[in-house]
């Protein structure tokens, strides 16, 4: 018997198969799943990624009303475990981590260290000052840099999460949430799973003096027809796209179009 991989669909090697746990793990993507008795061909259907179950029918005939927003269901192919997503599936529980990690942040450790030094070294001058008869300009050298070495410090927080932090979405049948650590940071989410009905994927364009730049947000519809972000800021769309298309998976949501989203390919 064949086991495939529940994320990428590659083929588990025998030594990676806990028959006592019954969890395989994937040589070629590192995800961790636990295995599951055989099923009808609808069943194992159900388990591959990318999979949507179809509507359920009901008064909209297949399509899912929240303004207008949504069109029929659709069907696209699996989108590839991107680099820096790594997944496990135990259960009824999916867990997406997502590190923070990029070259941006190699770029954004030189800028801090030139902020902070530039400074603190008018910090020096103006307490320098004070203490040398300056007066009224050596507190002015201290209340003016201190503005900027309150906005030194949030950088250089934020470079320090950008190499230690990383993501985490947890879904299962009862809870999603999302979480941001070891560093504490803001836009935790912690909801019913039950109230969403659609996830997708949005883009941010930003305009700077000389470029445009992009990031990615997933995105979801609830119930009550608000739309709320799941997490943001993502710089690689494939890491958006594929962490929508896990939770639709396993939250066995239809997937739908959705006016405004991130164009399908």
């Amino acid at each position: 018997m064949q086991i495939n991989c529940r994320v990428c669909g590659q083929p588990i090697r025998g030594e990676d198969v806990n028959i006592a746990a019954a969890v395989a793990k994937c040589n070629s993507c590192q995800a961790v799943f636990q295995l599951q008795a055989p099923q009808h061909t609808m069943g194992n259907m159900a388990q591959m990624p990318g999979y949507a179950a179809p509507p359920s029918g009901g008064p909209w005939g297949g399509m899912m009303p929240v303004g207008g927003s949504y069109g029929p269901s659709t069907t696209r192919g699996a989108v590839p475990m991107p680099p820096g997503i790594t997944v496990e599936a135990i259960g009824s529980d999916l867990t997406i981590h997502r590190s923070w990690f990029g070259w941006g942040a190699v770029f954004l450790v030189f800028f801090c260290l030139i902020w902070d030094t530039v400074v603190s070294a008018f910090i020096i001058g103006g307490v320098f000052g004070m203490f040398h008869g300056v007066g009224p300009m050596g507190i002015l050298f201290l209340l003016i840099p201190g503005l900027f070495a309150v906005i030194g410090l949030l950088m250089t927080y934020y470079c320090l999460c950008c190499f230690v932090n990383s993501t985490t979405i947890r879904a299962n049948q009862g809870e999603l949430t999302v979480s941001h650590g070891p560093l504490p940071w803001f836009g935790g989410v912690l909801m019913p799973s039950s109230e969403v009905t659609q996830f997708y994927v949005s883009e941010q364009v930003h305009h700077h003096k000389r470029s445009i730049s992009y990031t990615y947000s997933v995105e979801m519809f609830l119930r009550s027809g608000i739309r709320q972000k799941l997490v943001e800021n993502l710089e690689d769309a494939t890491q958006a796209l594929y962490i929508e298309q896990q939770l639709e998976g396993h939250l066995k949501i239809a997937d739908q179009r959705v006016a405004g989203e991130l164009p399908r390919w």
